[in-house]
């Protein structure tokens, strides 16, 4: 079956309306006209063969300027004094007339979510039956218990708490400060007291790494913590030790309020270097024991693909280890 063969009528009418209105409306308004529904793939087809493209000036919904609210004052001292229940194109061209530049609506509902600003949907007549107070539905996480009707942030889920926290307060008191609370048998699904204790969030990831003991109860998960523990404070007393930049040479303490990675990576770096973009180049430590292909003896590698040992590169740098092990052999045989 061909394609249908778009009148000079229909065209004209394209042409002059299709900037003005989204898809749904404008197939509504040409079924009107017309008599026929064409497809909004068809559509845009069309459209896009005559060189029209949809306005964007009514919505600004794509980002045209890349903002991290954490790092703009200015931005956030405006929004705070001016997002006052607006719609989102009005506090965008407030935005841009004072800035320059208008603002997405993404932009704006991440504003609106740091700052418990999110605006309370309207709720139809109609719809599903709230869950009522005390009611438990299971997550990935956990179960998930209602604690209130409402949320005290406007679309958030406040109101909904894991049910193992709920158990260990009960039980337990209240949680210490900067702890969560782990399901020791890994099933967050029991949520029994004997098997919930509280880590310090600070640990979770080191208690969660392949380096770390693995634990399968309340008691292995204690000794875990202990262990993690030490770690870190073996970690903050290597931080306390002067160290030598590796580029100047000055002696300079690291920042402790960096993170592992970091100090890992700049540990030979002081920070007047690295604030002008310069590294040291680290030590490399690694225990990996090959044989050298040249002369058969075992030595401590510097990286997987390391064939030669160190002696052997002294003598022939530029080698590669084929070479040297086809010379050596020739020379033998002489």
């Amino acid at each position: 079956m061909g394609s249908r063969v778009w009148t000079d009528e229909e065209i004209e009418w394209i042409r002059e309306n299709y900037a003005k209105e989204h898809v749904p409306h404008l197939l509504d308004q040409f079924e009107k006209r017309f008599g026929r529904r064409p497809t909004a793939g068809a559509l845009a087809q069309k459209a896009y063969k005559l060189g029209l493209r949809h306005s964007r000036e009514k919505a600004p919904d794509t980002m045209t300027k890349r903002i991290i609210w954490a790092r703009e004052p200015a931005y956030n001292t405006w929004m705070d004094e001016h997002d006052v229940g607006q719609s989102v194109p009005a506090l965008s061209e407030q935005f841009e007339a004072e800035f320059g530049f208008p603002l997405s609506r993404g932009q704006v509902n991440v504003w609106r979510a740091n700052n418990g600003r999110q605006m309370r949907p309207r709720r139809p007549g109609g719809g599903r039956p709230r869950k009522p107070i005390g009611f438990e539905r299971r997550t990935k996480g956990g179960i998930l218990v209602k604690v209130r009707d409402e949320a005290s942030v406007p679309m958030s889920k406040d109101n909904w708490e894991y049910k193992h926290y709920i158990v260990y307060r009960e039980v337990h008191g209240s949680i210490p400060d900067g702890c969560d609370i782990v399901c020791a048998d890994k099933n967050p699904f029991n949520c029994s007291p004997e098997n919930l204790v509280a880590v310090p969030h600070r640990l979770m990831a080191r208690i969660n790494s392949a380096d770390t003991p693995d634990w399968h109860d309340a008691e292995s998960l204690r000794q875990c913590v202990a262990i993690c523990e030490l770690a870190s404070g073996i970690h903050k007393a290597e931080l306390s030790v002067p160290r030598k930049c590796g580029v100047c040479g000055k002696t300079f303490l690291p920042d402790p309020s960096m993170g592992a990675d970091y100090q890992n990576r700049y540990r030979k770096t002081c920070p007047e270097c690295r604030a002008q973009g310069l590294k040291a180049h680290g030590e490399r430590t690694t225990k990996l024991i090959a044989t050298c292909c040249v002369c058969g003896k075992q030595f401590a590698a510097r990286a997987k693909n390391q064939k030669r040992c160190p002696e052997c590169i002294a003598i022939h740098p530029k080698w590669g280890a084929k070479r040297h092990a086809h010379l050596e052999e020739r020379k033998r045989k002489d």
